[in-house]
C-alpha cells in the first residue's frame, strides 16, 4: 500500500495542476443552434458569451495603477462575401468590402457571461451577393479588465468565430443546380457504350449532393457543385459528345442499311414483275401448247380416219374389181 500511495498523489497532480494553470478562455454559442454552421439572413440569433477559466489572481495587473472593477467586451460583427472565377487550372478569387458593427458591454468583475441580439436583417441581394458566391458573418470578442481608475487594463481572452449565411435564393440556386446535375450524370450513365465512364464516381457525387440538399447542408452542397462544374462536368460532357457521335456513326451506319434495304426492295419489286409478265408468258404459252396438242391430236385421229377410210375403200374397190374380173372371164 506505501508503494500505491506516490503513484496516486502523482496522478491527482497531474490531473488538478493543468486545471488550475489553465488560461482563461470565451466560449460563444447561438440561438437557435445553427446546424452544419449557418446562419439564415434576415434570423436573429440570441448570442451568448461565456468566460471560463477566469481567476483575476491570475491575471499580471503589474503598471496599473487602480483595483479591477469590471470586464469589458468589445465586440466586432463583420459581415463578409467572396466569390471567384476559373479558367482552366487557374482561379482567380474576389471579396467584398467588409461590413462592421462594433459594440461594447461591461459587467460584474464576478460575471462570466453575457448575452446580446445577433440581428442579421439584410439578405444577399441587399448586399449584391449572388447565389453562386459566399457570406459569412464573423463574430470577433476582447474581454479587458476596466480598471476602478477608468483605465482599460489587461487583455483577458479573446475569440474569434465565424458562421456561413444562407438564404432562399441560395437554396433555389442549388436545386436548380441539383437538377442540372442529375439530368446529366443519368444521361451519361445510362449510354450503354461509356465503357471508359466512371459511373460508380458520378453517381456518388450525385447522391453526396442529393445527401447535403436533404439535411439542409447547402454549403457543402455548393462546394460540391463547385467542384463538380470546375473539373468533373467537362469530362462527363464530353463523354456525352463522343457518346453523341458514336451514336450519329451508328446512325449513318444504319442510313445505309436502310438506303440498301430500299434499293434491294426496288429490285425485287422489279424481279417480281418481271416474274409476273413471264408466268403470264408462260400460262399463254402452256394454254396455246394445249390447244395446238388438242388440235394435233384431233388432226391425228382425222388422219387415222381417213387412212382407214382409204384402207378400206382400197380394198372393197380390190375386191369389186376382182369381182368384175372375174365375170369377165366367164
Amino acid at each position: 500500500m506505501k508503494k500505491i500511495l506516490p503513484l496516486i498523489l502523482l496522478s491527482l497532480i497531474c490531473v488538478f495542476i493543468p486545471a488550475a494553470m489553465a488560461a482563461p478562455s470565451l466560449e460563444i454559442a447561438l440561438s437557435p443552434e445553427p446546424q452544419f454552421n449557418q446562419v439564415w439572413s434576415n434570423g436573429t440569433y440570441q448570442t451568448n458569451l461565456t468566460l471560463q477559466n477566469f481567476n483575476l489572481s491570475q491575471i499580471d495587473l503589474t503598471g496599473y495603477t487602480g483595483v479591477p472593477n469590471q470586464l469589458i467586451y468589445e465586440i466586432v460583427v463583420t459581415w463578409s462575401g467572396k466569390g471567384g472565377y476559373d479558367f482552366g487550372n487557374k482561379t482567380t478569387g474576389y471579396s467584398y468590402q467588409p461590413i462592421t458593427h462594433t459594440i461594447s458591454y461591461s459587467d460584474s468583475i464576478s460575471s462570466d457571461s453575457i448575452s446580446f441580439d445577433l440581428f442579421l436583417d439584410q439578405d444577399f441581394t441587399e448586399y449584391e451577393v449572388q447565389p453562386y458566391e459566399k457570406s459569412k458573418v464573423t463574430i470577433d470578442i476582447r474581454t479587458y479588465i476596466q480598471m476602478s481608475d477608468g483605465v482599460k487594463g489587461p487583455l483577458v481572452a479573446s475569440k474569434s468565430q465565424a458562421w456561413n449565411i444562407v438564404d432562399d435564393p441560395k437554396v433555389s440556386y442549388l436545386e436548380g443546380k441539383f437538377s442540372d446535375m442529375r439530368g446529366e450524370i443519368l444521361a451519361a450513365t445510362g449510354v450503354s457504350k461509356l465503357n471508359s465512364l466512371n459511373r460508380e464516381k458520378y453517381l456518388s457525387i450525385l447522391e453526396n449532393m442529393n445527401s447535403n440538399m436533404i439535411q439542409g447542408n447547402y454549403i457543402a452542397a455548393q462546394d460540391i457543385w463547385k467542384d463538380y462544374d470546375d473539373d468533373e462536368r467537362t469530362n462527363l460532357l464530353l463523354a456525352l459528345v463522343r457518346a453523341s457521335d458514336l451514336q450519329s456513326d451508328e446512325l449513318d451506319r444504319l442510313e445505309d442499311v436502310e438506303t440498301q434495304l430500299t434499293i434491294a426492295e426496288r429490285d425485287l419489286e422489279s424481279l417480281q414483275d418481271e416474274y409476273d409478265v413471264l408466268e403470264t408468258t408462260y400460262v399463254a404459252l402452256s394454254n396455246t401448247y394445249h390447244k395446238v396438242n388438242a388440235e394435233l391430236d384431233a388432226a391425228k385421229r382425222n388422219l387415222s380416219t381417213a387412212i382407214t377410210a382409204i384402207f378400206l375403200s382400197s380394198i372393197l374397190f380390190y375386191f369389186i374389181g376382182q369381182r368384175g374380173l372375174i365375170k369377165r372371164v366367164q
